[in-house]
């Protein structure tokens, strides 16, 4: 009987280190992810309730299908290899200001903006953009 015991667990240990090392075929190597196209969001953040102006520069690679996302602003934008120059006129509050398409929205990271100029609503330049922030997020 003892020798029936034997060659079953010899089996059993086999059949398990088996099914451990028979993991991924790619030897444990991961690459990045696959990319995903998708859309981004630029917002603002202003302390200002009298925002009337602002002009900003987005940066990050491949930027297509730039739209406005806040309703009731004029935009007009300029596109480059390296991002958008736009510019908003109208009663500017915080919240989402562009949208725009990416090649990758896992690379949310590379994208950023920056306030360039701010005027309240009779046309007076802000003395500081301190107040500003702007964030990227899917």
């Amino acid at each position: 009987m003892r020798n029936n015991r034997i060659p079953v667990a010899i089996v059993l240990c086999a059949l398990l280190s088996t099914s451990v090392s028979c993991g991924d075929d790619d030897n444990g190597t991961t690459g990045p992810p696959d990319p995903v196209p998708g859309t981004l969001t630029l917002s603002l953040g202003t302390l200002h309730p009298d925002d009337g102006a602002l002009v900003l520069r987005l940066e990050g690679a491949d930027i297509t299908q730039v739209a406005l996302a806040a309703p009731g602003l004029y935009l007009r934008f300029l596109e480059d290899q390296a991002g958008v120059t736009a510019v908003f006129v109208g009663d500017i509050v915080s919240g989402d200001m562009l949208t725009f398409h990416v090649p990758d929205v896992n690379s949310v990271a590379s994208y950023s903006g920056t306030v360039l100029e701010a005027a309240d609503r009779s046309n007076a330049l802000r003395g500081s953009l301190a107040e500003y922030t702007l964030t990227v997020a899917p």
